[in-house]
């Protein structure tokens, strides 16, 4: 059983045992009453229990060091003759095994005399986590000291005066002190950067003043031997638990070489870019006038093809004439030769008159509708005598094509029998093929390829890169067999260029040609296919389905403006307009609309951007939103696209092509 303890009656009375037992059981701390002379536990609290484990009865009668609570005898040894010694201690330290575990704690103890006999009374604090909390602190410390004496940047803190509280010891040595201590309670005033120290100081006053980091500035600084080098600081203000500014703290590092570098670097980049500039220059003159020396050449060339055509006209008409008055036939044979020589001259005459027109601009091609394949054909009927006569194999090969087509019919005449004339003239046996294919086409347009192909004598590798030059052929020597005067190919592959397309040639000498061409040509529009509406139907379709559904119309431009509104007028649509993106964000947000017609190219802001954000608004996720654009190309569609537009219909716009999207889209859209 646990021993009642009373008070000694030398002692001061005691409040009442009632008193004593909830002072005892209430505390936090482990608290305990042993035998002084035996050691045997005479009552615990409530804390003590519960920190150790053991029941009251099971205390009671028994020493702490019986129990297994001290963890070092000696240390109790300690503890108790202390106590006895001097009757009270306080704060010892010791390490208690609580339920197995080894605790820290500061004991105090005092010596009382209760009922007669002479007791210890005892308190233990388990001060486990401070103690480990305060290691921990003290390591972090250590590790933070480490970390930032080892650091390659320059630290260092100050108090609100702007004193230096620390540094690591690289700072120590830009400063010119033996170590960190050395730099303690100093100012900037004291350094060798004392010509900066007002700069220095005002930084520090801005951030502890306002709080917050001023990061990554560069700023000069004096060093010891009186060079001036640059610094690149940043400077965050230092803060205790309760939010208070208490100094400064800040780290550097020297940049005078990287800066240094930069402005070189920038000096290197004016120097460039003036150089460039000069030669730029330079250039575009040289350019204006090589422009302008073609251009006299071509007026040069025009003229004189003029004046010399002129009076062979008239040569070779005189010719004729004098043909049919009646001739004997030496003459008849030397008239014949001097008109052929002069038709060739004419021929000569019309190519260079023909290259000027072309290099001076001056040529406006003529679509009209046409059929390739018969552009094909025509060739192959006028070259079919000379082949058969040379016993060669005339082959023509073309692929099918859906839609009519219009383009200049009659300078993709002349490129093709420029090439096949050539193929006549450089074949003597085997074939000739002409083929007409067409590579890549879109909704508007179309590329045609055109191909001849020989088995004549082929060209030389090194006159290939020549060919298509003016005046250039690929036997240049003075005795050459097959004469001509190599404006042909020249003219052929301009017209081409002129037509969006290009030429050129693969040969293998001994072997055989093969020339090519390619022209863009545009769709003419047909009826729709099964299954797409017509265009009445459309418009049928729109104006009794669709009449009075909202459609917004962005678009900068006002004739391209005024002709949309009106077609769109005739279908009974509602139509609201905007001149540039921004607007019809605004307007996109503030109504309801089934549809949005957008430019791509406008002021302020694009029809690209305008769409990006018009997505964003509410009940505007689904909303079809469909490109009216002049860029027709196949990059420019997937631009659109991803922008968050749904389909897209190219300026000038098609009005058959403009009602089947509006239809398709609104249909979407029905209940």
């Amino acid at each position: 059983m646990t021993q009642k303890l009373t008070p000694d009656p030398a002692s001061p009375p005691p409040q009442g045992i009632i008193d004593y037992s909830l002072l005892f059981n209430l505390s936090i701390n482990a608290m305990a009453f042993t035998d002084a002379e035996s050691g045997r536990i005479l009552d615990v609290n409530d804390a003590w229990i519960a920190a150790t484990g053991i029941s009251r009865q099971d205390a009671a009668g028994k020493t702490a060091l019986a129990l297994g609570i001290w963890a070092a005898p000696t240390v109790r040894t300690a503890c108790v003759g202390e106590l006895l010694e001097r009757g009270v201690i306080k704060d010892f330290p010791a390490t208690l095994l609580l339920r197995g575990v080894p605790r820290e704690h500061l004991i105090s103890g005092k010596r009382a005399s209760m009922s007669g006999s002479t007791c210890f009374f005892w308190e233990f604090r388990d001060v486990t986590e401070r103690k480990q909390a305060a290691e921990a602190l003290a390591e972090s410390q250590i590790l933070l000291r480490t970390v930032i004496d080892a650091a390659p940047a320059r630290i260092f803190w100050k108090d609100t005066e702007s004193r230096y509280l620390g540094c690591n010891p690289i700072f120590a040595t830009d400063a010119g002190q033996p170590s960190p201590d050395a730099v303690v309670g100093k100012t900037d005033f004291d350094m060798g950067w004392a010509a900066q120290a007002d700069l220095y100081r005002s930084d520090d006053r801005q951030v502890m003043t306002s709080g917050q980091a001023k990061l990554a500035y560069d700023e000069p600084s004096t060093t010891p031997d009186g060079r001036t080098i640059w610094l690149r600081t940043s400077k965050v203000p230092l803060k205790d638990a309760q939010g208070q500014v208490f100094g400064v703290l800040g780290i550097y590092e020297d940049v005078t070489e990287a800066k240094r570098d930069k402005d070189e670097l920038e000096q290197h980049r004016h120097h460039l870019e003036n150089l460039v500039r000069e030669r730029t220059e330079a250039l575009e003159h040289a350019t204006r006038a090589a422009e302008d020396a073609n251009r006299s050449k071509s007026a040069f060339l025009a003229n004189m093809s003029h004046e010399i055509r002129t009076p062979l006209n008239a040569i070779i008409g005189m010719g004729h004439l004098i043909r049919k008055g009646g001739l004997n036939a030496k003459q008849s044979d030397q008239m014949a030769k001097l008109q052929a020589a002069g038709e060739h001259l004419l021929g000569v005459i019309d190519s260079v008159l023909e290259l000027s027109k072309i290099e001076a601009g001056k040529i406006e091609l003529n679509p009209v509708p046409f059929d390739p394949a018969e552009v094909l054909r025509r060739v192959g009927a006028l070259i079919q005598p000379r082949a058969e006569s040379k016993g060669l194999q005339l082959i023509l090969e073309s692929c099918p094509l859906r839609e009519d087509l219009s383009g200049d019919a009659t300078r993709i005449q002349q490129c093709l029998l420029n090439f096949a004339g050539n193929a006549l003239k450089f074949t003597e046996s085997g074939s000739i093929t002409l083929t007409l294919s067409c590579p890549e086409e879109d909704r508007e347009t179309a590329l045609l390829r055109f191909e001849v192909r020989d088995t004549g004598i082929g060209i030389p590798a090194d006159a290939l890169p020549r060919l298509f030059n003016a005046f250039e052929q690929a036997e240049t020597s003075t005795n050459r067999s097959h004469g001509g005067t190599g404006l042909g190919l020249a003219i052929s592959r301009k017209y081409a260029q002129l037509m969006g397309g290009s030429a050129g040639a693969q040969s293998q000498k001994g072997v055989g040609s093969q020339f090519w061409f390619t022209v863009r040509v545009a769709k003419l529009l047909s009826p729709a296919s099964d299954g797409v509406p017509q265009r009445s139907d459309a418009e049928r379709r729109l104006q009794e389905e669709f009449a009075g559904r909202r459609i917004l119309l962005v678009e900068d431009d006002p004739v391209n403006l005024e002709i949309a509104c009106d077609m769109l007028a005739e279908l009974n649509l509602a139509v609201d307009c905007a001149s540039d993106g921004s607007e019809a964000v605004v307007k996109a947000g503030s109504a309801a609309y089934d549809l949005i017609l957008m430019d791509i190219r406008m002021p302020i802001m694009d029809g690209l951007e305008a769409t990006v954000r018009i997505r964003q608004l509410p009940e505007c996720g689904a909303l079809p939103i469909v490109a009216m654009t002049a860029n027709a190309f196949a990059e420019d569609r997937t631009h659109c696209l991803a922008a968050g537009m749904n389909d897209f219909v190219t300026k000038p716009v098609d009005p058959v092509a403009l009602f089947e999207t509006l239809l398709r889209w609104l249909d979407r859209r029905k209940p």
